[in-house]
């Protein structure tokens, strides 16, 4: 992609379209929320994240399996097998009171009421899910799905399995949507439901085969009814699709297909989903190609999310990469890297390592017919006086660069103040910038405050400068 025509970066801000017509702009920058460390899990790293049907919260970290108790302490209730894999947890309800646990390729099921965990399938437990009083598994060896007797996660009938027949691909992924089975393979996907059928009562839906495979098992995740999954056909892979109807439709923006086709390996990613403030998130992270993309449905729009490593000043995908709802409506995510978990919150401005998050917002300059322009002022417009009380973002600060040649060097870094706390009346302006044919503005926000707004950036330019 080029540069030039579009330097666009969002790192760590998600964009909110304003729904007020007298809105002082159409969209807001908002920034992505912050973690709080909760329970350390050893031995890690997290790999499952799941609440049951009442509410409990259960965690796989590593080989241990836990509960999290709403005290805020943990009880370890087992251990299980481990690969390279994430592992996956399913509940069959009131009616059933259990489990189903994937771990290592082997099923596990674990009784609520007697907090018992026991193997109930030694092999071909890829991954697991419950639909219509059965627990389903999938042998990603065999392109096999099996099923639990009915509300019974202990019993697994050796005859009731069905195999692809449609496509000579594998299955890889499987996933719950709407009450069928999505049925991902490497390159083709079908979807299938309960047909009434006996012995076997789920059957492939009719019309419902696409040529559209799953590069990243773990990538498909349901969000606002929707399955969205890193693609693979026949022909490439790296494009991010979601299902419509029975087909799968393109995502991703060509800048988001430029980064993801640049990664060395993208069968890595893993994705949660959650929502807050009245959008629904889809957080894939690419450890390998060190980069996590972000969809949110309801705006319709792309960002990134990364973990600013200061080490190496650049970022890496997210240290988290589970997630599910907690007590009290928290949001739990645990960590890829150790037993660590954490609480999101969007009033949390520190990211796992207690430092503030590093967010990026590179824009153009004004497009003048290739004259020079120049900027004697520009203003960028946010929420001001949002300053902590001591330390660091007790005077936040908000950085700005310069590139004169399209994005692809950057000038001095220049620092103006946002205001601190109580101080709304403050502007946070730069000025005698220097002028360009191609500018492009890199705007930083490190301090770790909240909430912070980016409104809108406010320019007095003068075109055809010498």
């Amino acid at each position: 992609m080029s540069r030039t025509a579009d330097p666009s970066e969002c790192v760590n801000w998600y964009v909110e379209r304003l729904e007020d017509a007298n809105a002082k702009a159409p969209a807001v920058c908002y920034p992505t929320p912050g973690f709080t460390a909760h329970l350390d899990l050893t031995p890690g790293p997290i790999r499952a994240e799941h609440q049951a049907y009442d509410g409990r919260v259960f965690v796989v970290s590593g080989f241990n399996f836990y509960e999290v108790l709403s005290t805020g302490a943990s009880s370890l209730r087992g251990t299980v097998s481990v690969d390279g894999n994430p592992a996956t947890i399913s509940s069959n309800g009131a009616a059933g009171g259990q489990l189903f646990i994937t771990s290592g390729d082997v099923g596990y099921n674990y009784d609520l009421a007697t907090n018992v965990l026991s193997v109930v399938l030694a092999s071909g437990a890829a991954m697991g899910a419950y639909l219509n009083n059965v627990f389903i598994s999938l042998d990603t060896t065999l392109s096999t799905i099996r099923l639990s007797d009915l509300d019974d996660g202990t019993t697994w009938d050796p005859t009731q399995f069905a195999q692809r027949s449609l496509a000579a691909d594998p299955w890889v992924s499987m996933t719950i949507v709407n009450s069928e089975i999505w049925l991902l393979g490497e390159v083709t996907s079908e979807v299938w439901a309960n047909q009434g059928l006996f012995p076997f009562p789920f059957a492939p839906i009719p019309g419902a085969f696409f040529n559209t495979g799953c590069a990243a098992p773990f990538s498909a995740a349901v969000v606002n009814s929707t399955l969205i999954w890193v693609a693979k056909n026949d022909q490439g892979d790296g494009m991010i699709v979601r299902g419509n109807g029975y087909a799968a439709e393109r995502l991703s923006t060509h800048p988001v297909e430029f980064a993801i086709q640049g990664y060395a390996n993208v069968s890595d990613a893993v994705t949660f989903t959650y929502q807050e403030m009245g959008h629904a998130f889809w957080v894939c992270s690419f450890v390998d190609g060190k980069r996590s993309w972000c969809f949110d449905v309801v705006s319709g729009l792309w960002h990134e999310r990364g973990f600013w490593d200061q080490t190496t000043s650049s970022y890496e995908a997210l240290r988290v990469m589970y997630h599910c709802q907690s007590f009290n409506g928290a949001h739990l995510v645990g960590s890829r890297l150790d037993g660590q978990t954490y609480l999101l919150s969007n009033s949390v401005a520190t990211d796992v390592d207690g430092s503030g998050i590093r967010r990026v917002r590179v824009f153009r300059g004004l497009d003048a017919e290739q004259d020079r322009v120049a900027y004697p002022w520009l203003q960028i417009e946010m929420q001001s006086g949002v300053g902590i009380a001591t330390g660091q973002g007790s005077d936040p600060q908000a950085m700005l660069q310069m590139s004169k040649d399209g994005g692809y060097s950057w000038g001095a870094e220049r620092w103006e103040p946002m205001g601190k706390i109580g101080e709304y009346l403050v502007r946070t302006v730069w000025r005698r910038l220097g002028q360009a044919r191609n500018a492009v503005f890199r705007l930083v926000v490190s301090d770790p405050v909240y909430p912070v707004a980016l409104i809108q950036a406010i320019v007095k330019p003068i075109r055809g400068a010498s």
